[in-house]
């Protein structure tokens, strides 16, 4: 019905000359957008989004800003799911000067993130991204080696060297906008690191749980905690530590209701369990890490 409704008045939108009708219809179009987004239908939301654009009034940037960034953004995100990538980059663009805030414009700096990715510009999207992240304060040699992934693992369990579950349980979400958007960021270049430059990826990993545990629980970093518990399993011998940290992984992700966060917690986990040339079951809750530590010795 929303989509029937937006596209027939659309038909005769140049000729709404009402402010307050005009902007009734930018809303639907951008509700319309959205939702077609969700379906899956992206030409559609695109559609709708560079609608929602042309109806927004000549001092939108000045008296509804916030919404007509929330329709630029929705416009350029789209783009990049039709892989318009002209058009994204002309979103961003027209958007850059308008948006003085760094945090104001680092949503359409993850979306040029990830379709530089999809592009297959591995490097170029590192390149963005690491400046971005620096400058939100997670900043990342420009040629990591194994020697600064050891400082970071170091540093790392240094910090949770005296850690207990229920000191991880008792932590707040994470609220800070930058350090949420550095989140981001990390696990929009997450492919590229594992192809071009793979030191970079646990080093994210590592200093995510610092920050976590200085600022609070992220979303996008739960899986975090699983790739430490694995270190501690089947690395440094600490079987039981490990698992307690998959549990707090998990734990966590259900505690925030978030099923991508659970969902991603349980791949990374098998993820890193097939890097190390384990096989296992896919749950963190079973005594896995017990059974990679016992193979692994027995091997060893």
């Amino acid at each position: 019905m929303l989509f029937d409704i937006c596209n027939h008045l659309n038909l005769g939108s140049e000729l709404i000359t009402d402010a307050e009708e005009r902007q009734r219809l930018q809303e639907l179009n951008y509700a319309a957008g959205k939702k077609a987004k969700a379906a899956t239908a992206y030409q559609a939301a695109a559609n709708h989004q560079e609608m929602a654009i042309r109806l927004l009034p000549a001092d939108a940037w000045e008296q509804r800003r916030q919404q007509a960034r929330a329709c630029y953004l929705e416009a350029c995100e789209a783009a990049y799911l039709c892989k318009n990538y002209q058009r994204m980059e002309q979103l961003i663009e027209w958007v850059s000067p308008r948006l003085p805030d760094l945090l104001d414009r680092v949503a359409f700096y993850e979306v040029q993130v990830s379709a530089l990715v999809a592009q297959g510009k591995l490097k170029e999207s590192l390149a963005l991204a690491k400046p971005l992240m620096a400058r939100l304060g997670h900043r990342y040699p420009a040629n990591p080696g194994k020697l600064n992934v050891l400082v970071e693992m170091f540093k790392t369990l240094w910090a949770l060297r005296r850690v207990k579950k229920e000191d991880i349980a008792g932590l707040p979400l994470m609220d800070d906008p930058r350090h949420l958007a550095a989140h981001t960021l990390g696990v929009r270049i997450s492919t590229a690191a594992i192809f071009a430059e793979q030191p970079l990826l646990p080093m994210l990993v590592l200093r995510s749980v610092r920050i976590q545990l200085q600022h609070g629980i992220c979303e996008l970093g739960l899986a975090s905690w699983s790739v430490v518990g694995m270190i501690l399993a089947s690395r440094l011998g600490k079987a039981k530590r490990g698992h307690m940290f998959g549990q707090i992984a998990i734990e966590q992700a259900r505690r925030i209701g978030s099923r991508y966060a659970e969902a991603r917690t349980l791949h990374v986990h098998k993820f890193c369990a097939n890097l190390l040339g384990e096989a296992s079951r896919p749950s963190l809750l079973q005594g896995e890490y017990y059974d990679i530590h016992k193979r692994r010795n027995f091997h060893e």
